[in-house]
């Protein structure tokens, strides 16, 4: 009943799979199995908090009750099959008997009696629900969603990276871009109506607001800056980098990050440091950015010249008194060593960046920059130009434009 990974996260019911220590089955999502998962959880956090060793649920089903309509329903109670109205009188006499006080008991009892004798009275219809926002976790490796399922839910990256992912004719599933926190995704098929055209995993833990399709529709029509970033996004993402040149594509596709990577920029600075550090950092070391790390190793956020100057105009004479953890980017949008330098571009444009952390198992390696790519890729122009006339290809400058990020107010 507790959640793997976690110490103080604990789970019953529906929302949990937890196996019967009685025959090793997972529980059924039945409400004898809850009540009593919740009393055993209840037991297990007392033991937990006097030292205790917890201990695995264990229940012998006492049976199974179904109404199938028309006061009929059959029933398995302690090995003994019934069907019809008994077995549906039994049914509702259980869920009498499990009301709370006696009171409630005699009203609701009452109440089903009459109702015996005298039909329901429908007096109105039950309206349509109202799609909610609702949240979601993702372990590193699930699916979010996969090509070919039906569009139903809009998503926001609230923590996390998640790797949009193509295939073709069931080959091994490609990193088209990655996707970081505060970004959002699932929009295409949606406004389209059409099945997902490609799936979405999660490369590292991921939480996520999810956004029923009709409430998507209604508030994307409503708010204009929603509707906005909505067709930016679009855009962008429906435009291919190289639709029109399939060969930058083949030849970013077969560079990996790792080959073109460089070390972090040096000095990595802790969150705690001050704006007038930071300031001397910029001006002693000459970097466009700073990576931020409390102990040298895991990536926490990035500052830049542009964060920097914001905050110093905010600030005023308390500069010693603002850390960078209060201005920073935090957790960035990073790529992996084994990513190829296509997905990397396609990061690049997706958030208008410059550079790019580069992490292996949640942590900092270095980072790629988008002016190393297009010097790789104009070092490959040099060798098609040795090239008859007839073979060359003259599209570099067109990718070289396609790959570029749009203009920001930012100064990666």
């Amino acid at each position: 009943m507790r959640l793997k990974g976690h110490r103080n996260v604990w789970a019953v019911g529906d929302c949990s799979q937890i196996v019967n220590a009685h025959d090793g089955q997972p529980s059924p999502t039945t409400g004898q199995f809850a009540e009593r998962q919740g009393t055993q959880c209840a037991l297990n956090i007392a033991r937990m908090f006097h030292g205790e060793p917890t201990r695995p649920f264990s229940f012998k089903p006492l049976g199974e009750l179904c109404s199938i309509g028309g006061r009929s329903a059959v029933a398995d109670l302690f090995g003994l099959h019934l069907s019809g109205f008994l077995a549906w009188f039994v049914w509702r006499g259980v869920y009498l008997f499990k009301l709370p006080t006696l009171g409630r008991k005699i009203q609701v009892g009452f109440e089903w009696a009459w109702l015996l004798i005298f039909p329901r009275d429908l007096a109105h219809t039950r309206p349509e629900q109202t799609d909610r926002v609702s949240r979601a976790h993702y372990a590193p490796g699930e699916y979010v969603f996969k090509k070919g399922e039906a569009p139903s839910y809009f998503y926001v990256l609230k923590a996390g990276e998640v790797e949009v992912l193509r295939s073709h004719n069931g080959s091994e599933p490609e990193v088209v871009t990655v996707l970081g926190a505060g970004s959002f995704f699932g929009e295409r098929a949606l406004i389209g109506n059409r099945p997902r055209a490609m799936s979405v995993r999660a490369r590292t833990a991921v939480d996520v607001l999810v956004m029923g399709k009709n409430l998507f529709t209604q508030v994307s029509a409503s708010l204009a800056p929603l509707k906005e970033a909505l067709g930016q996004a679009l855009n962008r993402r429906s435009s291919e980098l190289w639709k029109d040149h399939p060969e930058i594509e083949a030849l970013l596709t077969g560079e990996l990050v790792e080959k073109l990577m460089e070390p972090p920029p040096q000095p990595l600075l802790a969150p705690s440091a001050s704006l007038r550090e930071v300031s001397e950092a910029f001006v002693r070391h000459h970097n466009e950015f700073f990576y931020v790390s409390a102990d040298g190793k895991t990536l926490e956020g990035v500052v830049t010249i542009t964060d920097l100057l914001r905050a110093g105009s905010r600030a005023g004479d308390d500069d010693g008194e603002t850390t960078v953890a209060s201005f920073m980017t935090p957790r960035p949008v990073t790529v992996s060593p084994n990513d190829t330098c296509a997905t990397a571009a396609r990061a690049f444009r997706e958030y208008r960046l410059k550079n790019l952390p580069v992490e292996r198992d949640g942590q900092l390696v270095g980072c790629i920059r988008l002016r190393k790519i297009m010097a790789f890729m104009l070092k490959h122009r040099e060798g098609q130009n040795r090239l008859p006339p007839d073979r060359k290809a003259p599209l570099l400058g067109d990718a070289i434009s396609r790959a570029a990020p749009e203009p920001s107010t930012r100064a990666e």
